[in-house]
């Protein structure tokens, strides 16, 4: 019973997602300008346009993205925000199959060079299985992330509970959105010997993914701690 409410549940944020995305769809083809009259005034094309969030996704708060089937097993990756933020990845370090997370524990990392980025879980769970593929193969993560690119596949203990603490649909894109504004202050606030990205900020220069390969350990090390780290969330 409890699993058949839990996937009524997140089929309803899908046809609600559904309906939303419809409505902005015709709404910003309604508004769209003459696409040949790009002036001084035209957004410009930055590394975080158009996140990637397809419906039915889950984000959680340490960047990680969460998909359930209707057996109410759970994929994981890296959302698309800390994928663009961290650029190339050398190698993904993942998880024991039946290792038991706690929501907040480290699940998985990937490597860029000596560097890591760990991601937590977002869902207490055991793991059920993990993707083999990118133990030689990162760019499943790149190309088809929700898709191929997913980490592990876990078996949660508190589903019902824990997805209260995730966004999805809209509030996820709020949030994301959210998210890029911290980011681009943390960059600009960061000391100019950790970094050669300020004059591109503040002159409207168009941004290249892999903003962190361009950093220092140290700028690295703080984003881990601010952005990836599970913080505290809605579930009470």
């Amino acid at each position: 019973m409890v699993a058949i409410l839990i996937v009524l549940t997140i089929v309803g944020f899908v046809v609600a997602d559904a309906l939303i995305q419809r409505s902005k769809v015709r709404q910003a083809r309604a508004a769209e300008p003459d696409r040949g009259q790009v002036g001084k005034s035209a957004t410009p094309r930055y590394v975080f346009e158009n996140l990637d969030l397809p419906q039915g996704v889950f984000v959680a708060p340490g960047h990680t993205w969460l998909s359930v089937d209707a057996s109410g097993t759970a994929r994981v990756g890296m959302d698309d925000f800390a994928q663009r933020v961290i650029g190339r990845i050398d190698a993904v370090e993942l998880p024991q199959v039946g290792t038991e997370v706690r929501r907040g524990d480290r699940l998985f990392a990937v490597r860029q060079g000596k560097r890591l980025a760990e991601f937590s879980s977002p869902v207490d769970a055991v793991v059920q299985s993990v993707n083999e593929v990118l133990a030689g193969n990162t760019e499943p993560l790149k190309v088809k992330p929700f898709s191929q690119g997913w980490v592990c596949a876990l078996n949660p203990s508190n589903l019902a509970r824990d997805l209260k603490g995730l966004s999805i649909a809209e509030e996820a894109r709020e949030w994301l959105g959210r998210e890029v504004q911290r980011f681009l202050s943390f960059i600009v606030a960061r000391p100019a010997e950790h970094m050669a990205l300020g004059h591109v900020l503040q002159d409207g220069g168009e941004l290249s993914v892999g903003l962190l390969e361009m950093l220092d350990d140290e700028t690295w090390g703080q984003f881990n701690q601010r952005f990836l780290k599970e913080k505290e969330t809605k579930v009470s």
